[in-house]
């Protein structure tokens, strides 16, 4: 079984964290993750299982494209722009 897939779409989430211990707690919690903008991802969001986003606004059109989405955590503060 292939690990679920999260976008990891917020600029400052791990931000001054060292890259490898960042995915050694991914792969810790058998979690294949992808470091891309929202926009640049927006082709593949069908394929993620979770999204950790920041600013990036998220609108209906772009959960449509994500029938496997599972979970989104927001880094940060409010959740208005989802």
């Amino acid at each position: 079984m292939q690990n679920p897939r999260v976008l990891v779409a917020s600029k400052s989430f791990g931000h001054g964290a060292r890259p490898e211990a960042l995915d050694a707690l991914f792969h810790h919690y058998s979690l294949s993750p992808t470091f891309s903008s929202l926009e640049q991802s927006a082709q593949q969001l069908g394929t993620f299982e979770g999204m950790i986003v920041g600013t990036s606004k998220i609108t209906r059109e772009l959960f449509a494209r994500a029938p496997r989405l599972r979970a989104v955590a927001k880094y940060g503060v409010g959740i208005d722009n989802i």
